[in-house]
Protein backbone atom coordinates (compact mmCIF):
# COMPACT_ATOMS: atom_id res chain seq x y z
CA UNK A 1 0.00 0.00 0.00
CA UNK A 2 1.83 3.42 -1.16
CA UNK A 3 1.76 5.82 1.62
CA UNK A 4 1.55 8.18 -1.37
CA UNK A 5 -2.06 7.19 -1.54
CA UNK A 6 -2.98 7.48 2.23
CA UNK A 7 -1.55 11.12 2.31
CA UNK A 8 -3.73 12.26 -0.85
CA UNK A 9 -6.64 14.25 -1.27
CA UNK A 10 -10.42 12.78 -0.08
CA UNK A 11 -12.45 12.03 -3.08
CA UNK A 12 -15.11 9.38 -2.30
CA UNK A 13 -17.79 8.32 -4.60
CA UNK A 14 -20.86 9.10 -2.16
CA UNK A 15 -22.69 12.50 -2.70
CA UNK A 16 -22.92 15.46 -0.07
CA UNK A 17 -26.02 14.80 1.99
CA UNK A 18 -27.12 18.32 1.39
CA UNK A 19 -26.49 19.32 -1.84
CA UNK A 20 -26.13 15.87 -3.78
CA UNK A 21 -22.40 16.46 -5.13
CA UNK A 22 -20.51 13.71 -5.95
CA UNK A 23 -17.50 13.18 -5.73
CA UNK A 24 -16.60 14.79 -2.81
CA UNK A 25 -13.07 15.93 -3.06
CA UNK A 26 -11.00 17.79 -0.53
CA UNK A 27 -12.13 18.72 2.92
CA UNK A 28 -15.05 16.23 3.87
CA UNK A 29 -16.99 16.62 6.89
CA UNK A 30 -18.31 12.68 7.73
CA UNK A 31 -20.57 10.69 10.63
CA UNK A 32 -19.64 7.29 9.86
CA UNK A 33 -21.89 5.67 11.93
CA UNK A 34 -24.86 6.26 9.89
CA UNK A 35 -22.90 6.96 5.99
CA UNK A 36 -23.54 10.87 6.79
CA UNK A 37 -21.43 12.88 4.25
CA UNK A 38 -21.60 16.75 3.80
CA UNK A 39 -18.30 18.82 1.62
CA UNK A 40 -16.83 21.87 3.04
CA UNK A 41 -19.03 24.02 1.39
CA UNK A 42 -22.08 23.11 3.03
CA UNK A 43 -20.71 22.37 6.15
CA UNK A 44 -19.25 26.03 6.00
CA UNK A 45 -22.51 27.21 5.16
CA UNK A 46 -24.25 25.70 8.48
CA UNK A 47 -24.64 28.48 11.54
CA UNK A 48 -22.29 27.80 14.09
CA UNK A 49 -25.67 27.18 16.62
CA UNK A 50 -27.07 24.23 14.16
CA UNK A 51 -23.70 23.18 14.25
CA UNK A 52 -23.45 22.86 17.86
CA UNK A 53 -27.05 21.54 17.73
CA UNK A 54 -27.01 18.85 15.00
CA UNK A 55 -23.42 17.82 13.47
CA UNK A 56 -21.24 18.38 16.65
CA UNK A 57 -20.72 14.55 15.84
CA UNK A 58 -19.32 15.24 12.42
CA UNK A 59 -15.57 14.62 11.98
CA UNK A 60 -13.34 16.36 9.38
CA UNK A 61 -10.69 14.03 7.04
CA UNK A 62 -8.37 15.98 4.47
CA UNK A 63 -7.07 13.04 3.15
CA UNK A 64 -7.74 9.37 2.36
CA UNK A 65 -6.01 8.25 5.04
CA UNK A 66 -7.65 10.11 7.88
CA UNK A 67 -11.13 8.70 5.99
CA UNK A 68 -9.61 5.30 6.67
CA UNK A 69 -8.52 5.21 9.86
CA UNK A 70 -11.57 6.67 10.75
CA UNK A 71 -13.54 4.12 9.21
CA UNK A 72 -11.40 1.63 10.65
CA UNK A 73 -11.52 2.79 14.20
CA UNK A 74 -15.46 2.89 13.59
CA UNK A 75 -15.25 -0.71 12.72
CA UNK A 76 -13.23 -1.70 15.13
CA UNK A 77 -15.47 -1.00 18.02
CA UNK A 78 -13.38 -3.36 20.77
CA UNK A 79 -10.21 -1.64 19.31
CA UNK A 80 -8.78 -4.79 18.87
CA UNK A 81 -6.55 -3.53 15.88
CA UNK A 82 -8.57 -6.02 13.70
CA UNK A 83 -12.56 -6.22 11.81
CA UNK A 84 -14.08 -9.53 13.25
CA UNK A 85 -17.32 -10.30 11.06
CA UNK A 86 -19.64 -9.57 14.39
CA UNK A 87 -17.95 -5.89 13.79
CA UNK A 88 -18.78 -6.20 10.10
CA UNK A 89 -22.16 -7.09 10.28
CA UNK A 90 -22.77 -4.31 13.11
CA UNK A 91 -21.87 -1.13 11.03
CA UNK A 92 -22.99 -2.89 7.95
CA UNK A 93 -26.44 -2.46 9.94
CA UNK A 94 -26.47 0.47 10.83
CA UNK A 95 -25.27 2.21 7.74
CA UNK A 96 -28.57 -0.58 5.89
CA UNK A 97 -27.13 -3.25 4.88
CA UNK A 98 -28.20 -7.01 5.27
CA UNK A 99 -26.74 -9.84 7.36
CA UNK A 100 -25.85 -11.92 4.21
CA UNK A 101 -24.56 -9.04 2.45
CA UNK A 102 -22.00 -8.32 5.48
CA UNK A 103 -20.97 -11.66 5.31
CA UNK A 104 -20.07 -11.26 1.60
CA UNK A 105 -18.22 -7.86 2.21
CA UNK A 106 -16.41 -9.48 5.21
CA UNK A 107 -15.37 -12.14 3.26
CA UNK A 108 -14.35 -9.77 0.19
CA UNK A 109 -11.91 -7.82 2.64
CA UNK A 110 -10.08 -10.90 4.34
CA UNK A 111 -7.94 -11.66 1.57
CA UNK A 112 -5.82 -13.45 4.01
CA UNK A 113 -8.70 -15.23 5.11
CA UNK A 114 -7.56 -15.14 9.02
CA UNK A 115 -11.25 -14.33 9.77
CA UNK A 116 -10.77 -10.72 10.37
CA UNK A 117 -9.55 -7.74 8.44
CA UNK A 118 -6.60 -5.51 8.76
CA UNK A 119 -6.19 -1.81 7.94
CA UNK A 120 -4.15 -3.04 5.11
CA UNK A 121 -7.11 -5.14 3.93
CA UNK A 122 -9.78 -2.31 4.56
CA UNK A 123 -7.31 -0.06 2.78
CA UNK A 124 -6.86 -2.58 -0.24
CA UNK A 125 -10.79 -3.25 -0.41
CA UNK A 126 -12.03 0.60 -0.46
CA UNK A 127 -9.48 1.33 -3.47
CA UNK A 128 -10.67 -1.88 -5.20
CA UNK A 129 -14.53 -0.60 -4.51
CA UNK A 130 -13.22 2.44 -5.75
CA UNK A 131 -11.98 1.53 -8.77
CA UNK A 132 -14.65 -0.57 -9.63
CA UNK A 133 -17.03 2.64 -9.54
CA UNK A 134 -18.43 2.11 -6.30
CA UNK A 135 -17.47 4.89 -3.13
CA UNK A 136 -17.02 4.61 0.39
Amino acid sequence: MSSELLKGNVMIGTCCNECAKAPITGDIYIRPTNDFHLCKKCYDDISEEKKKANYNDLVKCSTFGEVVDLLFKTIDSNNSGCISVDETTKFLKGVGETDGSSKVIQKMMDTNKDGKVSKEELIDFIIKITKAGGGI
